[in-house]
């Protein structure tokens, strides 16, 4: 039974994964002096103090954490899927595996999250047509 539908989305959610690791590279490398930087273009009323910068700062930090540590994981799931999608050995583990990597992905972002889940529903609840005797 061809599986194409489970493996197109899975590859499309995964590369949205990718994508989100990237961003949380990105939120990673932004410092206190950016930020300061851009209040002082943005010409703000508004005066931040240190701490206020500095709570910003982690808090960003902790979601590219969260943004590269749940991509990751994702994506390891997924590949694993994958493979046993492509090998069709494993079909019912794989849809488990694309089920938990679609509800790790829910948090960061929402459309692999769907994909993954409509991807492991499919494989979990598909059944082969029956051979004609």
């Amino acid at each position: 039974m061809k599986r194409t539908a489970e493996i197109s989305m899975s590859l499309i959610a995964a590369g949205l994964n990718v994508l989100a690791m990237l961003s949380g590279f990105r939120f990673l490398g932004i410092n206190q002096g950016a930020i300061r930087q851009t209040i002082a273009v943005a010409d703000t009323k508004q005066d931040f103090t240190d701490a206020e910068v500095q709570a910003f700062v982690l808090f960003v930090h902790f979601l590219g954490q969260s943004l590269i540590f749940l991509s990751v994981v994702s994506i390891i799931l997924a590949v694993i899927g994958l493979i046993f999608l492509f090998k069709q050995v494993k079909v019912k583990a794989a849809g488990w595996l694309f089920i938990v990597a679609g509800i790790l992905s829910l948090p960061e972002l929402v459309i692999p999250g769907v994909l993954y889940l409509i991807a492991g529903l499919m494989a979990l609840l598909r059944k082969a047509p029956e051979q004609a005797v």
